[in-house]
């Protein structure tokens, strides 16, 4: 989290870094009113997204897993191990906002896909 998120509270982060506006090839919005902004996020083989943030508390949900590297903005990354995962078996977790970040699918053959309802508070 860069020093201006941690002074700021997520609503007041620089707009112009959120995830549709920043990684438009990975995060579509499917559906938005003023309550809710659903997600469809797809991370090709290979691929890894610009850092972004998400100021909103969400559910997330990935319906087609592979292994992630999951980057900080303080230089600091972690893997995520592919999920068993399905569109009948899907992985959830509810996330507050989420600061600063990059993602990369580490994969050669497996497309990573997730929904994330974004809840506007």
């Amino acid at each position: 989290m860069t020093k201006q998120e941690q002074e700021l509270s997520p609503h007041e982060w620089d707009p112009q870094l959120d995830g549709v506006i920043v990684a438009p090839n990975s995060h579509r919005v499917i559906f938005e009113d003023e309550a809710y902004r659903v997600l469809l996020i797809e991370l090709s083989p290979g691929r890894k997204e610009p850092f972004h943030h998400h100021v909103h508390r969400s559910d997330f949900i990935v319906t087609e897993s592979a292994p992630l590297r999951y980057y900080k903005d303080d230089g600091s990354a972690f893997d995520i191990p592919q999920r068993n995962v399905s569109v009948s078996n899907p992985y959830f977790e509810e996330l507050e906002p989420e600061p600063l970040h990059a993602v990369e699918n580490l994969s050669t053959d497996r497309t990573y896909l997730a929904w994330r309802v974004e809840y506007k508070d």
